[in-house]
């Protein structure tokens, strides 16, 4: 087993990935890699489904900044020691069975990081150029101190990350302080300045040796376009005074540790932690964590502190394929009405699925659909007690401003519920009061549903492995809420009236769509299954005619996808 992690960072570029990638030999030298990608388009997902088991990924088509780009490929690696890679860098031949080599004998000699040399690589010609060397250049220990002159060296060029094996909890500290600190330090919105500085200087401050090989491990990427290529053009004035500043705080900084939390599968049950840690034993209980904090003075100290509750809404399209520009707008403006409480209210957490392990394109659809499954799955991986929450929410759908409290509630009291919308034409405005619903039109499928992490673990297994954007998974796990107990929350969600997929003009579309035919054959087996615990395939139609008495008006004149309901009959 590796005891190292390679974290490659990429921005959009796939080629440049690719060639990086194929620089580890992972076909020879096998190890952990960990991708971390911004602005990718769904060929990056294709390319990454074919690495080898050994690699984990996460993509993004936003740009959240370098910065946290390196945080998400950080925080993937499993490994004590890590060694980042940006996409325009290359490694040499049998570059992991050496730096095994180096970390026993890093390990050996007490060092707390590796440094290397490296080449100056032409990514348009593949050839090598001059030298790169760090600190002396030498083999050997060293002290950490003796980086100092490079690190605060006013007005020049800090040495690359790549060059660099990190311990990676030292790293993340850096980069999650760099987030916070030098913010202003940047040549662009999203490219930050100061944070590979940062990387290095907590090293410094945290270990006092570093082991140092003249090999040249690392081959820098020098192309046209580049920070770096840009600035010795004259075409990056911004550069060195934003190295300056991020030099000038960090030089009066101190790096601390951050709050190390225990995982939530190390504690199910009360446990002592030993007296030669801390002074007292310290409980930690089902439902806590242990907070280790880490002092200036070398003394450590700890306490077990509850895990505060999360709420995961999660939510989907069509993964990465192109979206209409009304749908881009109709999706914008009801994330609008999702912003306001994500800031608001704690412990929200939005989750937008971008990759799965499998679409609906492996059955034959047109469309690149995810399975709820997979969905969900992914937003309990964020959660941490079985008491936390999970939200799935069409793209499309806006939430009223007192929707997250019903939900919640509901949630809390009976596990799980599911809501309906309100319908309302074109142009649609933000409802902020209970008032503007009068003008809605009511529609029975079910657009958002919420359900604790304790209720999806217990029945799971008996939603059956239905794709979203089809026929029926709604009326499935509607109904399935409702044999175990769940409610309706009313008046909580509404939407745009818009063309809808399903029909064309006044006829239903063929349900022959491979999505559909899955989700009808699951449909059907669910609802024989579960008729004697109540489950009613025909749920819908009773509403409608409820509905229709209590109005006391007919609604056959409206266009059909403006009546109250047209959802689906399970077959």
């Amino acid at each position: 087993m590796s005891t190292f992690t390679t974290c490659i960072t990429n921005f959009s570029r796939l080629d440049r990935l690719k060639e990086c990638v194929a620089s580890l030999e992972l076909d020879k030298h096998p190890h952990p890699v960990a991708i971390a990608s911004f602005g990718a388009s769904p060929y990056h997902s294709k390319f990454l489904a074919t690495l080898p088991e050994c690699v984990t990924s996460f993509t993004s088509r936003k740009d959240a900044g370098c910065n946290q780009l390196w945080i998400k490929a950080l925080e993937l690696a499993k490994t004590k020691w890590v060694s980042i890679l940006h996409d325009d860098d290359r490694r040499p031949a049998n570059f992991a069975a050496t730096v095994e080599a180096l970390i026993d004998k890093a390990e050996a000699l007490g060092c707390g990081f590796i440094a290397w040399n490296g080449l100056q690589l032409d990514i348009k010609t593949g050839k090598t150029g001059g030298a790169i060397t760090i600190a002396a250049g030498t083999d050997g220990v060293h002290d950490s101190a003796s980086l100092l002159p490079m690190l605060r060296a006013k007005d020049s060029l800090p040495n690359s990350p790549v060059s660099f094996l990190f311990d990676r909890q030292t790293a993340l500290d850096a980069l999650y302080w760099a987030e916070e600190n030098l913010k202003d330090c940047t040549t662009r919105p999203t490219m930050m300045i100061g944070n590979d500085v940062a990387l290095v200087v907590a090293h410094v401050q945290r270990y006092a040796k570093f082991l140092q090989s003249s090999k040249p491990l690392s081959l820098y990427g020098h192309w046209a376009g580049s920070e770096t290529v840009a600035w010795s053009q004259g075409q990056n004035d911004g550069l060195l005074p934003a190295y300056n500043r991020a030099r000038e705080r960090l030089a009066r900084s101190k790096i601390p540790p951050r709050v190390m939390e225990m995982p939530k599968e190390a504690a199910p049950e009360p446990v002592k932690m030993a007296r030669h840690i801390f002074p007292e034993p310290i409980t930690v209980k089902q439902g806590e964590t242990l907070a280790i904090v880490y002092h200036a003075d070398g003394s450590i100290t700890g306490a077990a502190v509850p895990i505060p509750d999360a709420t995961v809404l999660v939510w989907s399209d069509t993964l990465g394929e192109p979206l209409s520009a009304d749908t881009q707008r109709r999706n914008a403006f009801a994330r609008s009405t999702w912003e306001p409480l994500l800031q608001s209210r704690q412990g929200w957490i939005e989750h937008h699925v971008t990759e799965v392990p499998r679409t609906s394109r492996d059955f034959g659809d047109t469309r690149t659909l995810p399975f709820i499954h997979d969905m969900v799955e992914q937003a309990v991986a964020k959660t941490r007690k079985p008491t936390d929450v999970v939200i799935l929410i069409n793209a499309d759908i806006c939430l009223t401003p007192w929707g997250a409290d019903a939900v919640e509630r509901a949630v809390k009291q009976y596990g799980a519920c599911h809501c309906t919308r309100l319908n309302f034409p074109r142009p649609m405005q933000v409802v902020k009061h209970r008032s503007q619903l009068t003008g809605g039109i009511w529609f029975a499928g079910t657009d958002m549903v919420a359900f604790t992490v304790k209720w999806w673990t217990e029945h799971k297994a008996e939603f059956p492995d239905m794709v979203l954007a089809c026929e029926c998974w709604d009326l499935v796990m509607r109904n399935l809420i409702n044999i175990t107990g769940g409610v309706d929350v009313p008046d909580a969600i509404y939407h745009e009236i818009h063309d809808n997929y399903w029909y064309d003009g006044a006829r239903s579309r063929p349900r022959e769509f491979p999505g559909n035919a899955h989700n009808q054959r699951l449909s059907k087996e669910f609802f024989e299954a579960n008729k004697s615990r109540g489950a009613d395939p025909d749920d819908w139609r009773k509403e409608i005619r409820r509905r229709e008495a209590a109005a006391k008006q007919s609604i056959t004149h409206l266009p059909l996808h403006m009546r109250i309901v047209r959802m689906p009959r399970a077959k």
